[in-house]
């Protein structure tokens, strides 16, 4: 699991779903939840989790809208390439998290260390993982 640290900037809600949002270095993201734990409340640092393979990697500028909300710029830290799938290290300030995508997609993308990337994260992908 990827982690990272945010504080809650607004949650809405409409019947059991809620909207969370986050900033993040500086970057808004956002977060579904169908159970939302009392402790989280505008203000709360919380600590974020993501499967490594539920983070998508686009290379700069996005020329086109897409639904993934959650879009954080960060910046190759380590590639590890694999028979089948690569591992590919990603930084945003402080913030350290990986993502898995396919040996054959980073083989297409030329991944490199240093390299500015967008990483892509689903709304109902992302989960508070503990409350600070």
């Amino acid at each position: 699991m990827s982690f990272f640290y945010a504080t809650v900037s607004n949650i809405e809600a409409c019947d059991s779903l809620h909207i969370v949002h986050f900033t993040c270095e500086g970057q808004e993201l956002s977060m579904m939840s169908l159970e939302l734990s009392s402790k989280v409340n505008v203000g709360s640092k919380v600590k974020l989790v993501i499967k490594p393979m539920h983070i998508s990697l686009v290379i700069p500028p996005l020329l086109a809208h897409i639904s993934d909300e959650n879009q954080m710029s960060v910046e190759v830290s380590s590639c590890t390439h694999g028979k089948l799938l690569s591992n590919i290290g990603l930084v945003c300030g402080s913030v350290k998290m990986e993502s898995v995508i396919t040996a054959t997609s980073a083989k297409k993308m030329e991944l490199k260390v240093g390299q500015k990337l967008i990483a892509l994260m689903k709304s109902s992908d992302l989960a508070i993982g503990e409350v600070l």
